[in-house]
């Protein structure tokens, strides 16, 4: 140490490595773990310099220098440009960043990153603001706007040839049993001048501000609630991992085919000690040979991991905060919702589910799952232990990799628990929370339960004293909208139309059409007619489709179809199809579509039917093909085009 320089304490030191880490994203990769000290690889989205400024704002009492503060950096923690492969990336971002890279090849040094790009677009931030004003982010304000752009790139010539890159869907031929044209996500390289560039740059800068808000915010909330959770209340963070595939160290040829996989779900949870009152961080690691990852086998884990704080480590839960991505099969689509309406009456419990920024849903359960494969692998290569299915995977992990309390030491700063969730006990079979959409379900980012059957929904989350305590009003008002309550049977939340849409669902008898085409006629003559032609007038007698459009119907069109006499939460159920043939009397033959998800869809038998032209609602667009794995495919349908349909029909 040189005369007269200060050493940092050491307070400041684990603040500042702490904040290295909150603002990084850690990567899943098992192979990115530190051998010596175990620890997931992390790596920082923002330039350190800007790190380095938004550290003095927060932590003004421990001051340190620049270069301290670079120094102070854990080995962990990397820089974007020192990560050699980093997966999962959000495509909005990078292609953004790429264009920004092709920019700076015409001319160094024009654009900085993503960020400084976005805040040239805008008005300035109001003094002491942290954030833009609304207007500006949604792109509502009068004053600004990405022609404000055209002041940085004044200087380019226009007619200049350049080359980017971009991720886009392009159709690739699939050889399985046939030849299949599929639509897959890829790098791809694009020339022109550098005037295409720049409105193509314009033009996903457009809503660019607000995708980067919404991260920011969204993972600016939970490192705030961390911070003052009370004794009662738990933060966890959910997340798949990529399922574990068991091999051996030294196998023979023939069971390369062979391999057992496992399902990985670290959850990270976050509580106050009962005596210390210490922060607790506790990953409660699931193996499951359930390989369905649905919200079926999400609602069995929260069953486990309450049963685990609850009884082992004696928390009286009367709030539960979840955060996850927004993946629509595992937690943000009307099956999750139906499971968080019914927290109360389900484990006596409130719980208010929030979701990270589009494609921004990395976070401590990646690191965890890489973690946990290190291990797991280490021991396989070692040839310690055989690991050949989804039992010997935790049975070594609960002996070897388990932490609990440190002895003399009330509690620990981490603890690590195993649970095992066998496929038999994962209950599907759950048609009591058959729900409808929730409209506007993608901009949804924090959803509460009020009770069965009743959520309230808000664009954005907010932990302020107002909102969390009840102390004051919220303090975000200007970014954050009011709880919106939401009947998830698809009417006002009043007890009048509440019980008159359960009546109707008494009365309904439940046809699949698409298996038993022929029955559809008689569902009217076995059903409480009367009550049904009232319910379903409004949206039956709406023609979506003029005579004109029936007629440009044609073979292999994609088409929704409506049924009139099956009625579901007080809507006329729709089903999705492929168009096989058309026939001189406005008959057409269709083939139907089994719903999987959401948006997507199947065609898992030889379900066809046919049916009168006025039976079709919509001419669908032509919905992308997506690979589940290496046997199966699923058609994906535009989310909007869909949202408009579940407004006034049940989809099937």
């Amino acid at each position: 140490m040189k005369a007269g320089r200060k050493p940092v304490p050491l307070e400041t030191v684990e603040a500042i490595r702490h904040f290295y880490e909150e603002n990084s994203n850690q990567l899943p990769d098992k192979k990115l773990v530190s051998k010596k000290s175990l620890k997931p690889r992390h790596v920082m989205d923002v330039t350190i310099s800007n790190l380095y400024k938004e550290y003095t704002k927060q932590f003004p009492d421990k001051p340190v220098c620049c270069s301290a503060f670079y120094k102070l950096r854990p080995k962990h923690v990397r820089y974007k440009s020192q990560a050699k492969y980093v997966g999962c990336l959000c495509e909005y971002c990078e292609n953004v960043q790429l264009k920004i890279d092709a920019v700076n090849h015409v001319k160094p040094g024009t654009i900085k990153d993503a960020y400084s790009l976005v805040s040239l677009s805008m008005c300035s931030k109001p003094s002491q603001a942290k954030y833009n004003l609304p207007a500006c982010i949604t792109r509502t304000c009068t004053e600004c706007g990405v022609e404000n752009l055209n002041n940085i790139l004044l200087d380019l010539n226009d007619s200049q040839q350049v080359t980017w890159k971009r991720w886009d869907l392009i159709e690739s031929v699939c050889y399985k049993k046939e030849a299949k044209t599929v639509k897959k996500r890829s790098l791809v390289e694009r020339s022109g001048t550098v005037k295409e560039l720049i409105a193509e740059l314009k033009e996903e800068i457009e809503p660019f501000a607000e995708h980067l808000f919404n991260k920011d915010w969204q993972h600016k909330q939970e490192c705030d609630l961390k911070e003052k959770l009370n004794a009662n209340e738990v933060l966890a963070i959910y997340d798949f991992a990529e399922n574990f595939k068991c091999a051996y160290q030294r196998e023979v040829q023939s069971a390369y085919y062979s391999h057992d996989s496992a399902t990985v779900h670290p959850i990270v949870t976050y509580y106050k000690c009962n005596e210390c009152t210490k922060l607790v961080t506790e990953s409660c690691v699931i193996i499951s040979d359930d390989l369905v990852h649905d919200y079926h086998l999400v609602n069995k884990f929260q069953q486990i991991v309450t049963s685990h704080l609850t009884e082992v480590r004696g928390i009286t839960l009367e709030t539960f905060y979840r955060f996850s991505d927004g993946c629509s099969a595992q937690y943000k689509s009307k099956g999750p919702i139906s499971d968080i309406s019914y927290a109360m009456e389900d484990y006596g419990f409130n719980i208010i589910h929030n979701y990270s920024g589009t494609r921004h849903g990395k976070g401590p359960s990646d690191g965890e799952s890489g973690v946990i494969k290190r291990h797991a692998s280490d021991a396989i290569k070692a040839g310690s232990v055989i690991i050949n299915n989804p039992k010997a995977l935790f049975k070594y992990l609960k002996e070897n990799v388990e932490k609990g309390s440190d002895e003399g030491n009330c509690c620990s700063p981490f603890r690590r628990s195993i649970h095992f969730v066998a496929s038999q006990d994962v209950d599907r079979e759950r048609q009591d929370r058959e729900i409808s959409t929730v409209p506007g379900t993608r901009k949804l980012h924090s959803i509460m339960n009020v009770s069965g059957g009743i959520v309230a929904t808000r664009n954005l989350s907010c932990f302020c004293d107002g909102c969390l305590r009840g102390i004051g009003e919220c303090v975000n008002g200007m970014y954050v909208k009011i709880w919106k309550q939401v009947d998830l049977g698809g009417k006002c939340s009043t007890n009048d139309k509440r019980v008159k849409s359960k009546k109707a669902n008494a009365n309904t008898i439940h046809v699949d059409v698409a298996q038993h085409p022929d029955k559809a006629a008689d569902v009217s003559s076995n059903s409480d007619t009367a009550n049904q032609s009232e319910l379903a007038v409004d949206v039956a007698s709406e023609n979506l489709m003029d005579k004109t459009q029936l007629d440009d119907i044609k073979a292999n069109d994609f088409v929704a179809v409506k049924f009139a006499e099956m009625i579901k939460n007080g809507k006329p159920c729709v089903y999705m199809a492929m168009v096989t043939d058309v026939h001189e009397n406005c008959q057409i033959q269709l083939k139907f579509m089994r719903r999987v998800q959401s948006c997507f869809y199947d065609f898992t038998s030889e379900r066809q039917a046919t049916h009168p032209s006025s039976d079709i609602i919509k001419i669908m667009t032509e919905p992308s093909i997506e690979q589940v794995n290496r046997r199966s495919y699923l058609y994906r349908y535009d989310d909007k085009e869909i949202d408009v349909l579940s407004y006034q029909f049940e989809m099937r």
